[in-house]
């Protein structure tokens, strides 16, 4: 546990006046912390107290016109030589897990590091994070390949280690009952009981699953392999529900609004198509190239960057397109006040939803990842390639 200096270095830097000298004496505390390896091992405190100074004015302002203000800058636990590659953001706290596959969990009130650990060595490939809540208890679920890892919450304690029957390669997709699906190399899809330690059923498809399955309804999961199956499976007992298939396999992840699974995908085209009744296929759009952005839902539109075309808002009742505006790029990860918030990994624009013209853009600088706690209003978190945190709040 990290103690001490870590307590003493919060209490400075949470005061009004310790301005500098805290955040020097805390820099200091971190640094000359020891750390913890290997197993499981957690470690609290870290980064006790966050950085509250105001931006520099560009900065601040490049925020400001995106209608956001900065509430806090802080650290997460980056292993030397590595970075951040996976974050979670929640209402109430942040993930974070760097290449050598150190899981840090962030206060979302004011930054502060809650705790880290240290799950497996460098060579182990991690596959997705996720929270986990039955009832009283509270999860951190980080998956490999082989094994799901489940952390105390609020300690990062590691409260056990399942074993998966085969390797997988998707993120989990976790139901309310406490199942794990995954999509596995094999041509197979999975299932663990995470809550009973059981494992479930395996189904097998056409193709390899590299794309995360999506919740539907209920206890309903669906998936596309790189074959071109399209099914719809109870997750509790593994049997099917619909089987459909397509002319292609996916670079990014089908989405749904639970009456419909929308994939946009390498066969050139954009379909709906529906877990229940006679006819499946809703609707098809066909395009002149192959579909690699990731088609994102909000209401009744459906937003996804199609080559020749750029950002490209569609009727998922009908397919219809409402606009392009072929001068946008990228993935819409918030709505912000009704407007569009998208981001293609250098730039974050706003853009009008009714016309799609744009409103405001803005080049983010050294930010290598940005989320959204909440979809719709939320707040956005930041992390640059040096494990720098921000939060920034609507303002």
């Amino acid at each position: 546990m990290r103690t001490g200096a870590s307590e003493e270095c919060g209490r400075l830097a949470a005061s009004r006046w310790g301005g500098a000298l805290a955040a020097t004496l805390c820099l200091a505390a971190v640094v000359g912390m020891p750390g913890c390896a290997g197993d499981g091992t957690s470690r609290t405190g870290g980064t006790d107290a966050a950085s509250y100074a105001p931006e520099e004015n560009s900065a601040y302002n490049t925020y400001r016109r995106l209608g956001y203000r900065l509430e806090w800058s802080s650290r997460t636990v980056v292993s030397s030589r590595s970075r951040v590659e996976q974050v979670m953001t929640y209402r109430d706290i942040v993930l974070t897990q760097d290449g050598s596959n150190t899981v840090t969990l962030l206060e979302s009130t004011d930054g502060a590091v809650r705790w880290s650990a240290d799950l497996a060595g460098d060579l182990e490939q991690f596959v997705g994070l996720d929270r986990l809540v039955m009832g009283d208890s509270r999860r951190v679920v980080a998956c490999s390949e082989s094994e799901i890892y489940l952390l105390d919450e609020r300690t990062g304690d590691l409260r056990d280690r399942q074993k998966l029957t085969e390797l997988v390669n998707t993120p989990p997709t976790m139901t309310a009952g406490g199942l794990a699906v995954f999509g596995c190399p094999t041509s197979r899809v999975i299932c663990q009981d995470v809550v009973r330690r059981a494992r479930g059923w395996a189904y097998g498809v056409n193709g390899a699953v590299t794309s995360r399955p999506v919740v539907v309804s209920g206890n309903v999961v669906g998936l596309v392999s790189q074959g071109g199956d399209v099914l719809f499976l109870d997750a509790v007992k593994g049997t099917g529900r619909g089987i459909t298939r397509i002319y292609g396999g996916l670079a990014n992840n089908p989405v749904s609004d639970g009456s419909a699974m929308y994939v946009a995908s390498l066969d050139q085209s954009i379909w709906a198509i529906e877990p229940f009744g006679a006819d499946r296929i809703r609707w098809r759009n066909r395009y002149e190239q192959p579909i690699t952005a990731q088609p994102v839902l909000h209401g009744d539109t459906l937003y996804v960057t199609i080559p020749g075309k750029g950002l490209t808002s569609l009727d998922t009742a009908t397919g219809v397109t409402n606009w392009d505006n072929p001068e946008v790029d990228g993935d819409v990860i918030a709505i912000r006040d009704g407007r569009p918030l998208v981001w293609n990994g250098s730039d974050a624009v706003l853009v009008d939803p009714r016309h799609g013209r744009v409103i405001e853009r803005e080049t983010l600088d050294d930010v290598q990842i940005l989320r959204a706690d909440e979809f719709v209003d939320g707040n956005l978190i930041t992390v640059a390639r040096d494990g720098t945190v921000k939060k920034y709040s609507p303002r």
